[in-house]
């Protein structure tokens, strides 16, 4: 888990780290982790942006990942603002 969040964590200004999270926490996580293999068949899309949280938690997302350094993470901040625009008119 450690090289997974520190790979998805370097280049922002204030990466996260494991050491940061409360204690406990890591460990919970960890219980809901279960390794597999699939054999995809078939992929269908669902079109779901946060529209089922509040405003402030979609903003707060937005936020983040315009801040990204990645520029998956801004495209897709690009994609939910839009919507958000969509959504209030």
């Amino acid at each position: 888990m450690a090289r997974l969040t520190d790979r998805h964590e370097a280049g922002r200004a204030e990466p996260w780290s494991i050491a940061d999270a409360p204690e406990g926490f890591i460990q919970g996580l960890q219980r809901g982790i279960v390794g597999l293999s699939l054999h995809v068949a078939r992929l269908e899309g669902v079109w779901k942006i946060a529209q089922h949280h509040p405003e402030p938690n979609r903003r707060g997302v937005i936020a983040g990942l315009t801040a990204s350094p990645q520029p998956g993470d801004r495209a897709m901040a690009a994609v939910m603002a839009e919507a958000e625009r969509d959504r209030t008119g």
